[in-house]
């Protein structure tokens, strides 16, 4: 078997980016560069949802180092896609027996009362919003009904701060169904 090529036609072509040239040498206004970079401000990069690692008392008001909430937390949120619905995850203490609390959600100005209820042990609750929301920066409110001293459920505790839970995550999400990974 033969093949016969009846045309044969080769491109190329050269594109050199960044601030180097392809033998690692700086070009000609790489002195400028750092110059520019100190000029330009620290802008805050302001994620759709917060993961654990990322529920830090720096990134909100009135949330401690292990991510315990008191009453309430705010803080911002960018929906970045068009999102249908916001979720938390939580924890309270398997052995806070018939623990419950109510939260509520304050996203910019719509306010929500989350129906459903939070127990002690593992809680993933899934907000559906009655309007999808996209491509902004939003402000928000996630208060508990109620703050409980740790030592009511655990006498040798010495811990006497009022909790309501313990944050693992929360933010937008584009359904149950699509929840980012713990």
């Amino acid at each position: 078997a033969s093949v016969l090529a009846g045309e044969f036609m080769l491109h190329a072509w050269h594109q050199e980016n960044g601030v180097l040239d392809v033998d690692k040498n700086p070009k000609d206004f790489y002195p400028a560069f750092p110059k520019m970079m100190q000029h330009l401000p620290a802008q805050p990069v302001i994620p759709a949802y917060y993961s654990k690692a990322m529920l830090t008392p720096e990134n909100f008001s009135e949330l401690y180092p292990e991510q315990w909430m008191s009453h309430k937390i705010s803080g911002q949120l960018h929906a970045s896609l068009c999102y249908n619905a916001f979720f938390i995850r939580a924890y309270v203490p398997e052995h806070w027996e018939n623990y419950t609390n109510q939260l509520s959600l304050q996203l910019g100005e719509m306010p929500w009362l989350i129906p459903t209820e939070v127990f002690a042990g593992y809680n993933e609750i899934i907000v559906p919003l009655p309007t999808k929301i996209s491509y902004q920066t939003l402000n928000f409110v996630l208060e508990s009904s109620k703050v409980v001293s740790p030592k009511q459920y655990d006498v040798g505790s010495q811990d006497a701060r009022l909790l309501s839970l313990q944050l693992l995550a929360l933010g937008f999400c584009e359904s149950g169904d699509t929840l980012p990974p713990l």
